[in-house]
């Protein structure tokens, strides 16, 4: 299926699902009102939830709270829209599937990738919620007229729940969140396993995720690894796209993969990736390269020496003295000044006032527009922006401003001599 049939499916799915909801039948026995109303022509939102409520089985929070303990399998599902969770939290333990994605995630009709793998089992127990209850009923309604079997509806939603006292989280996650989870799901093992593992089979795929451009400027590649990246990844090991998409050397699922990015994290998020796309034999390496290349093991003979680097990444983008860079901050309050120091540097020593930290490790991926949205930092999506860029003493700073352009950044310069020379010459600290 071509990327333009994908769209057009999804949209007509969606709007299946909506008239679901507003009106007729579409071919499930779905009753978007009462008969009455739909006489009347008084079809509302009210009606619909008074007949899905009067068909559907409601349960009180002390219910629900109930099946979730006795019975693990139990989904469930919170079907506001992601933006709504976040404002206002949910059932801890619930996934967010919305009603609009709902009405093809949990049809079997579809084509398997469009399907949620959760809702697979129709006997499955299904608790649907949402803020107050009223969404939630029109779910359960649609997840029976779909054949399940099992379905309940949370009377009075999240609200109930939360003022019954039971336990609320958000659905917006933290990175570090992020890579917890995706180590408590994946086989983390040392360097020295890892290592052991590529001499015994020599099938192993080592997979650096990173930008290139940030493996050349940090550890370099593990000896033998392949660099994908985790914005290609999506597609490149994705067995439904088209076939001139895809990455031979990912169409073995059962082949033996690892892992590894500098510190671990994103090596952890990758592996994770890959299983959830079916691989079954895929696992991370704690510490990633940095890890590796400590316990001696070969790294790839184009890891350069840290002052070639930054002698490169000075010759590659403009070097500002901070005369220059605070006239441009004045001139153009949409400049972006970026101190690329770890927190805990920059909180020993401050930065420039209005600067705003983004690691050099977390930038690799923060500034990368082919990872999940979650993991961008919206101040980053303008290409054109002008950007600053600043360390202590100008070296890291001149690493991250050749990264940003070549990660297509137009307007990328780095501050000489960093927030010392920017100090000495008296200009703001914070």
């Amino acid at each position: 299926m071509n990327k333009s049939r994908t769209v057009i499916f999804l949209l007509i799915a969606f709007v299946a699902g909506v008239l679901a909801i507003l009106g007729g039948e579409w071919g499930l026995g779905v009753k978007a009102c009462p008969a009455r109303a739909q006489v009347e022509g008084t079809c509302s939102f009210p009606a619909m939830v008074t007949e899905a409520q009067a068909g559907v089985q409601q349960i009180t929070a002390a219910e629900a709270y109930q099946k979730t303990q006795s019975d693990p399998n139990t989904l469930v599902i919170d079907v506001r829209d992601a933006a709504d969770i976040a404002s206002s939290g949910t059932v801890t333990g619930a996934v967010n599937i919305s009603l609009g994605s709902l009405t093809y995630k949990a049809d079997n009709q579809v084509p398997e990738s469009f399907r949620d793998p959760r809702l697979a089992d129709r006997s499955r127990p299904i608790i649907t919620v949402c803020g107050s209850g009223a969404l939630g009923s029109l779910a359960a309604k649609l997840l029976m007229d779909k054949g399940f079997t099992n379905v309940s509806a949370l009377k009075g939603g999240a609200a109930a729940w939360k003022e019954a006292g039971y336990p609320m989280e958000s659905m917006t996650r933290t990175f570090p969140a992020m890579v917890e989870q995706a180590m408590k799901e994946v086989p983390v093992i040392s360097a020295a396993e890892a290592y052991q593992r590529v001499l015994s089979d020599t099938n192993t795929l080592i997979i650096d995720p990173r930008d290139a451009s940030a493996i050349a400027a940090t550890t370099g590649l593990i000896k033998g690894a392949a660099n994908i990246s985790y914005g290609t990844l999506t597609f490149a090991a994705d067995n439904q796209v088209p076939e001139s998409f895809r990455d031979p050397r990912l169409a073995d699922r059962s082949r033996p993969i690892i892992t590894a990015c500098y510190s671990g994290e994103l090596g952890a998020l990758t592996a994770k990736l890959l299983k959830d796309m079916g691989f079954t034999n895929v696992s991370t390496i704690k510490g990633g390269t940095v890890a590796w290349k400590e316990a001696g093991y070969p790294m790839e003979s184009t890891a350069r020496t840290f002052p070639a680097m930054v002698a490169e990444a000075q010759a590659a983008v403009p070097v500002i003295s901070p005369e220059e860079a605070y006239k441009r901050v004045q001139t153009d309050t949409k400049t972006l000044v970026i101190d690329v120091q770890d927190a805990a540097d920059v909180a020993a020593a401050g930065t420039i006032k209005g600067a705003v930290n983004i690691s050099f490790g977390s930038l690799t991926y923060k500034a990368d527009n082919q990872v999940p949205e979650s993991f961008r930092d919206p101040r980053l999506a303008d290409r054109s922006r002008p950007i600053i860029t600043v360390c202590s003493s100008g070296a890291l700073g001149s690493l991250a401003a050749k990264l940003l352009k070549d990660m297509g950044f137009t307007n990328v310069s780095t501050i000489k001599g960093g927030t010392a020379a920017w100090k000495e010459a008296g200009y703001p600290m914070e």
